[in-house]
């Protein structure tokens, strides 16, 4: 008995750690000067191979951008994404629970815009 229990802990952990393939979708919350945050969509389709991360992000199903330099080292994620109208945005990304969250950041006109992110995997 114990040792089918430690077996189960074992898997969880192993997927809880390294599964972060499919589709996630919530809020992309750019927060602006004035310090308020305006509410956007953010869907995520990654994919992953081993320590490094691929896949598509964007604000809508079908608008998506190619994740470039991913990487995921244990709970955490790192990838950026560059828009074709605008400079690329790094996401910075934990794995918590059953969401990933954290913040996005990006440079335009010399000024730094930080976006809070938190998504969920979507259930097909």
């Amino acid at each position: 008995m114990i040792l089918r229990c430690f077996g189960w802990v074992l898997l969880s952990l192993a997927l809880s750690e390294s599964d972060i393939a499919g589709l996630w979708s919530g809020s992309f919350d750019v927060v602006g000067l004035n310090g308020r945050a305006a509410d956007q969509t953010l869907y995520l389709n990654p994919l992953q191979r081993g320590a490094e991360v691929t896949g598509t992000a964007g604000p809508q199903q079908k608008q998506q951008w190619p994740v470039e330099n991913g990487k995921i080292d244990g709970d955490k994620i790192t990838f950026e994404v560059r828009p074709p109208e605008g400079a690329a945005v790094r996401f910075d990304l934990r794995v918590v629970d059953d969401r990933l969250q954290g913040e996005a950041s990006t440079r335009r006109e010399g000024r730094l815009f930080r976006a809070r992110v938190r998504v969920m995997r979507e259930i097909v």
